[in-house]
């Protein structure tokens, strides 16, 4: 570092940022970031233990969360909000797990079971966590995994992060956009910007109300739309959706399948399955008949 200079009555110090290798006159000796990049300077003291590593997590929920089927069934038991509260403890308690019900010790993952829960949760009783467990694995919004681990289902969609520095620059750029938006709005008419505004929202209103599934099936692991539930219907009549409905609802149950898409699954391999089988039952009647009618005949 080079000896300081006077400006002025006021001591400046040559600065070198290591990072990005900029350069310029501070008024301080060790300052803390690099004035142009911002990253942490390493001559300070606490370079290694600066906000640059921090990392922050969040729960996305959709505005339909709470009046949803599942969130519905599972307060309308007796310590529903418990499993509710519990369930959005474990989405972030798993984060470093990308949602598996696991602790990593170095390269290993042992099993988040009922105890170790009850430790890290703190607010549960076992029995509470027990009969949570099973409601989570019967709604689908658990599932096991090949490793014997259970996981949340759809645990990117739940879950977000970011460090602080991407913190740091889409607060930034959200400024920048900001103060953009702002100048040009200045020199429009703001009668029409409002317009849009409520068409906007009320158009994602109507999208988040269509995209709503419900549950069917006895075992109710079926989710379906009512618009999906219309075009199965429409496509291969009320009786055949309802077989493939409660047949694909007996598969999961059995054998514990796992699908992003009921409608898919049920377009893509149940319909078949279902008209398979109704071929097979008419040949066994056709043979037994054939059967039948050649014992008469000895």
């Amino acid at each position: 570092m080079k000896k300081g200079t006077y400006t002025r009555g006021l001591r400046r110090y040559y600065q070198k940022c290591n990072i990005c290798g900029y350069e310029w006159m501070a008024f301080t000796k060790n300052p803390i970031r690099c004035a142009l990049c911002l990253k942490p300077m390493d001559n300070t003291k606490d370079a290694n233990n600066m906000a640059e590593d921090k990392k922050f997590y969040w729960i996305k929920l959709k505005d339909d969360f709470m009046s949803g089927d599942i969130i519905d069934f599972l307060m309308a038991q007796t310590n529903g909000a418990q499993y509710v509260v519990l369930y959005q403890m474990l989405c972030l308690k798993t984060k470093n797990t990308q949602g598996e019900l696991g602790t990593r010790i170095g390269e290993v993952i042992l099993e988040y079971d009922e105890d170790k829960i009850q430790r890290d949760c703190k607010y549960f009783s076992i029995d509470t966590i027990r009969v949570a467990l099973e409601l989570y694995k019967k709604l689908g919004l658990v599932y096991m995994q090949e490793n014997g681990l259970l996981k949340i289902t759809n645990f990117e969609e739940i879950v977000g992060s970011e460090t602080y520095w991407a913190k740091q620059k889409r607060e930034k750029r959200k400024e920048l956009n900001l103060l953009e938006n702002v100048q040009r709005l200045s020199k429009e008419s703001p009668t029409y910007i409002d317009i849009d505004i409520d068409i906007d929202i009320d158009k994602d209103i109507d999208k988040d109300k269509k995209d709503v599934k419900h549950i069917y099936g006895e075992y109710k692991h079926i989710l379906l739309t009512d618009k999906e539930l219309e075009k199965l219907k429409d496509d291969y009549g009320e009786q055949k959706a309802k077989d493939a409905i409660k047949y694909l609802d007996e598969a999961i149950e059995m054998k514990g399948y796992k699908y992003k898409s009921h409608n898919l699954a049920i377009r893509k391999w149940v319909i078949d399955a279902i008209k398979e089988k109704s071929t097979n039952n008419k040949k066994e009647k056709s043979i037994i008949g054939d059967v039948e009618r050649m014992s008469k005949f000895m």
